[in-house]
């Protein structure tokens, strides 16, 4: 099914670190761990190999608006996860042609002024786009905007950034099942967007992470989730009193606490004073 696409391409892969493996379907996965050595040939022979479903490229990727560009024939693949490209929220107008996608993953994507999420908009048109996650990236309150006019998106993943509460209420009139948030221990992110979060009605799980957290400041209107099933707080300060008042005021949440280690309660409070 591949054709003379596939054997070339495998001996680029013992070069370059590049893992491809097909299924008895012919779809194909296709992998690299050292991404930051592969080329613009290399770009070029991942474009043009039929049938990949799944493409990993880890590890200060070096991926660029110009080779982003020779990879818009992947119009099989589903997952798509990227570390550390170079890419700008221009650059991802290559993407729209990706109509089979459903889970995109960016990883310590780090262009400042060039890269800031709101490039997310090209993908408004992707039919089956459903998972999104930025972690440890210059994503902004702008790709916030961009994520909140994904027709399909059920799930938003967004860590380690520079989004604030107000990128948060961005996402006040979606359709999203799973959220996670964790502002790497900064109050970026605080306790007073939950009544924002609380408006999303189609929410099943949510994530709080490295935050402070009350009853009466926020987590009081989480209350009016009707769908909410579970809710975990990673690394978030929380009395014990609040902690047993959540439980028993939703007690039909599975609450699942992960506590902080006494630095990272330390430098959670010290943020918490400053802001």
């Amino acid at each position: 099914m591949m054709g003379v696409t596939l054997f070339p391409m495998l001996a680029v892969a013992v070069a370059t670190g590049l893992q491809i493996n097909t299924e008895r379907d012919g779809s194909v996965s296709v992998s690299c761990r050292e991404s930051f050595a592969l080329t613009r040939a290399d770009y070029e022979k991942i474009g043009q190999i039929r049938g990949v479903k799944t493409l990993t490229l880890y590890n200060k990727c070096s991926l660029t608006d110009e080779t982003l560009a020779l990879l818009t024939g992947l119009d099989q693949v589903e997952k798509v996860g990227i570390d550390g490209a170079r890419f700008t929220d221009d650059g991802m107008k290559h993407m729209a042609g990706w109509t089979n996608l459903r889970q995109l993953t960016f990883f310590h994507i780090l262009n400042k002024d060039k890269f800031t999420g709101a490039g997310v908009a090209h993908l408004a048109g992707l039919p089956r786009l459903e998972s999104f996650g930025c972690g440890g990236s210059s994503f902004t309150d702008a790709g916030m905007a961009a994520v909140a006019r994904l027709p399909r998106l059920t799930e938003l993943r967004v860590w380690h950034t520079l989004v604030t509460d107000a990128g948060v209420v961005c996402l006040t009139n979606t359709t999203l099942r799973r959220l996670r948030l964790a502002p790497q221990f900064l109050p970026r992110i605080t306790e007073a967007v939950l009544p924002h979060i609380a408006a999303i009605q189609s929410l099943e799980s949510l994530s709080l992470g490295e935050m402070k957290l009350t009853w009466n400041g926020g987590l009081k209107h989480l209350k009016s989730l009707p769908k909410l099933k579970e809710l975990e707080l990673d690394l978030v300060v929380i009395s014990d009193a609040d902690l047993a008042r959540l439980k028993t005021e939703m007690p039909d949440v599975k609450v699942s606490v992960k506590p902080p280690d006494e630095k990272q309660r330390g430098q959670i409070e010290r943020n918490w004073e400053k802001k």
